[in-house]
This record gives structure tokens, C-alpha cells and sequence, in this order.
């Protein structure tokens, strides 16, 4: 079913149930909302190809401390509707900037959550691992924080997942539960990718690092029976453990730099892969 936007109800009715209109509003409090910058928020959804258009994000309240205006219809900048509910909050360039709350994640009806190109500082809230529909996020170039939460890899439809040009450090989780995951891009701070964090994701073609990137562990079954057609492998990376990219069919083009500082591919790191040489 295609999305509506800005079809539902009136301006002074309340078609999203209070809860969610209440998170959207903490969400825009703890993101500078009141300096959102719209044009240039509009001009990223055009680019990227997304819904364009909207009025301002507003919670202002009536007496009956009922919200007169409705993010569905007209549709707040950024927000599609299906069935009353909110799927998509798209708002690349906007803007934002201090804390991505974690009341995100209690809007368990979204499907594309897209606040690239912001100023946001925090780290990244675990409750997003709520968001069981979720099949796109996408963080790339913020300032985000700390670590990435484990939680996130338990997102069973999630396809597509750029954290690039952020401030993250530490190791990629286990994606092991999000079997429809097939694009990743990861920052230049993550040091390692977690022992068989994607075997078995067969559906993952495209895993992009950083041009700056400091990994250094490529652990054992890491990428194990993924889609991957090639693979460069950052120059900092000293140990490609045992069967990391064992039975990667597809996998026919690994790259490694002329600086490359590796010095150890454990046993049958490549095995029944797609290399002939």
C-alpha cells in the first residue's frame, strides 16, 4: 500500500493516538526543534528522493490541553502516514542537534527513520531496537556517540543501516537476528566487528567502512555465508580470523590496500568463497 500524507483528518483533530504525538513532540524538544531549519530539510527530502512539502512541526495545545494540530494533516515536514499512524520521520539536514531521545523507539509503527546530516550529539538510544517494522536507518554524519547498541541488531526487518561519519567507536554487534539487513556503513572509529556478528545474513551485499577507518579485528565468521560480491579491507586491520568470510559465494574482489598493516588471515578465512585467486 502506498503512503498517504496529509490526508487524514483536520486541523483541529487528532488522527495519531496521543501517545505517539506526545513522543514526537519529546523528540523535537530534545532536538532543537524551535531551530529547525525547513528549506534546507527540504531540499536533502528532494534530493534523496523523498516526499517533499509539509508545515512546520507545532504542538501548540488548545484549552483542553488537546492538541490542535494533527502531523498527519496537513503533514508536519518529513512525517508519511499510513492508517493514522506514523511510518516515516525523514529529516535529513535539518538542523537537529543535541539528543536523539529515546522515546523514538516507542513509536513502534516506523518504518524509515532517516536524521542524517544533523548536529546530533548523543549516543544512539537502545529502545530503537523496538522498532520491530523498522527497515531503514539511517544516522550517517552526525556526532553520535559511545558505542552501537547491541539492541540493534535484533531489528528483524531492518535492510539498510548507515552510521558512517559519526563518533562511534568499539565493535560492531551481532546482526545474526536481522536476516533482511543488506547494506551497512560503519565509522571510521569501530576498532572491531564481533566474533560471526553477520553469518548467515545472506542477504547482505554491501558493507562499506570508512576511508579513515582504524579497524583492526575482522573476527572469526564475522561475514560467514553473506551476499557480498567484494570487500575492501581497511589498511589498519592486522587479523582476519578463521572462516570470516567462509562460504561467501558471491564474494569475488577483496581489496587491501599497498599500506595494509595485516598480519594474520586465520584458517579457511576465505574458504568456499567466490575468490579464485
Amino acid at each position: 500500500t502506498t503512503p498517504t500524507i496529509g490526508t487524514i483528518g483536520t486541523s483541529n483533530s487528532v488522527c495519531i493516538p496521543l501517545p505517539s504525538q506526545q513522543q514526537l513532540e519529546a523528540f523535537y524538544n530534545s532536538a532543537d526543534g524551535s531551530n529547525w531549519n525547513y528549506n534546507s530539510m527540504n531540499n536533502c527530502q528532494q534530493i534523496k528522493g523523498y516526499p517533499v512539502g509539509g508545515v512546520n512541526w507545532n504542538f501548540t495545545k488548545n484549552s483542553n490541553d488537546q492538541y490542535i494540530h494533527n502531523p498527519c494533516s496537513p503533514n508536519f515536514y518529513g512525517i508519511t502516514c499510513r492508517n493514522n499512524t506514523i511510518i516515516h520521520i525523514l529529516t535529513p539536514c535539518g538542523g537537529l542537534k543535541g539528543q536523539m531521545n529515546k522515546v523514538l523507539g516507542s513509536i513502534n509503527t516506523l518504518e524509515i527513520l532517516d536524521l542524517s546530516s544533523n548536529q546530533l550529539t548523543s549516543t544512539i538510544p537502545q529502545q530503537l531496537g523496538q522498532l520491530t517494522a523498522l527497515s531503514a536507518l539511517n544516522l550517517n554524519n552526525n556526532k553520535l556517540n559511545s558505542t552501537i547498541p547491541q539492541q540493534l541488531g535484533t531489528l528483524v526487518s531492518l535492510q539498510s543501516l548507515d552510521l558512517s561519519s559519526n563518533l562511534l567507536i568499539g565493535e560492531v554487534p551481532s546482526f545474526q537476528q536481522a536476516t533482511q539487513i543488506s547494506f551497512v556503513a560503519i565509522p571510521k572509529g569501530i576498532t572491531s566487528i564481533k566474533d560471526s556478528a553477520f553469518m548467515s545474513c545472506n542477504k547482505l551485499t554491501n558493507f562499506t567502512f570508512a576511508t579513515d577507518s582504524v579497524l583492526t579485528n575482522i573476527s572469526s565468521n564475522a561475514f560467514r555465508g553473506t551476499a557480498l560480491t567484494a570487500i575492501t579491507v581497511p589498511s589498519t586491520v592486522k587479523l582476519i580470523d578463521q572462516d570470516a568470510f567462509a562460504y561467501c559465494s558471491s564474494l569475488a574482489n577483496v581489496t587491501f590496500p599497498s599500506n595494509s598493516v595485516l598480519e594474520t588471515i586465520g584458517s579457511g578465512a576465505f574458504q568456499s568463497s567466490g575468490l579464485t585467486a
